[in-house]
């Protein structure tokens, strides 16, 4: 607080124009993404996670390519930024919104709810906000609505947000019951969503397919234990066997060993394969 409060006083001019949104306590940030939809007053909203950053010009990139168009949505790239190397990711060019929607359930799309400057009447006039406390895939459970309700969206294909990925103890990449638990909520309020649609029935089908491959993969990142790697494998009992087909190699892997225990020495030896690579 005193940060912003010394900021504030840096630049006068701007006071009228700031609002300090505080909560009593730590409500996550599902919560802290709520409040500030309901707190925005401005046409658009764009959200960036507290230890990312932008580019300069990024708002001003969006928003000249949004008013060419007139668009709902304007997605832009971002830098995945490592200890020891930078990927640069570029938004899939998909131009139809609801195609973009069911890549995004599918997980073949980026699923971030950063990344992307949005029409803030999409949130408002359709109700749509994340569940309260599940702050693991808040994001997967947000970006497929937005982008239903979205009549236009446009992808600029230039790298513009700086996620950081080298606090290797950050929220995202520790791996708890917890954690799956909110993964598991989030993603089912989605699809709960879209099952009233039949149009996107396999893409729910594939979605539920990936989050299931995901719990697995956690289970035994996180030393979970075999009970609980036997309760998620429970999670995608009933999806049809077809959808498969839809997996990479690494996620079949994962799913088709049954034995908790062979996984995890299997994913040993591949992550410790990987490592090398990099090395050499």
């Amino acid at each position: 607080m005193k940060v912003l409060e010394s900021l504030i006083k840096a630049y006068p001019k701007r006071k009228k124009q700031i609002h300090i949104i505080n909560h009593d306590i730590n409500k996550g940030l599902a919560a802290s993404r709520n409040t500030a939809v309901n707190y925005c007053t401005g046409d658009f909203i764009m959200h960036v996670d507290s230890d990312d950053y932008l580019d300069l010009d990024t708002v001003e990139c969006t928003m000249r390519e949004q008013q060419r168009g007139n668009y709902d949505i304007v997605s832009f790239g971002f830098y995945k930024e490592y200890k020891n190397k930078t990927i640069v990711q570029n938004p899939i060019n998909i131009v139809n919104p609801i195609e973009m929607c069911k890549a995004i359930i599918e997980r073949n799309a980026f699923i971030g709810i950063w990344g992307r400057l949005y029409k803030t009447k999409l949130y408002k006039e359709n109700g749509i906000y994340a569940s309260e406390g599940n702050n693991m895939g808040e994001d997967y459970q947000i970006a497929p609505c937005l982008m239903f309700y979205a009549d236009s969206i446009y992808n600029l294909q230039i790298p513009k947000y700086h996620y950081n990925l080298m606090n290797e103890g950050s929220y995202v990449n520790s791996i708890s019951i917890e954690k799956n638990r909110q993964l598991i909520n989030s993603s089912n309020c989605m699809f709960a969503f879209f099952e009233q649609n039949k149009m996107f029935d396999k893409s729910v089908y594939i979605g539920k397919l990936k989050v299931g491959i995901i719990l697995l993969e956690n289970c035994v990142k996180g030393n979970l234990g075999a009970d609980i790697f036997k309760e998620y494998r429970f999670y995608i009992r009933n999806i049809p066997f077809n959808y498969y087909t839809s997996l990479s190699i690494q996620q079949k892997v994962i799913f088709f060993i049954k034995n908790y225990y062979i996984l995890k020495a299997l994913l040993g030896i591949i992550t410790r394969l990987n490592f090398f690579k990099l090395l050499f």
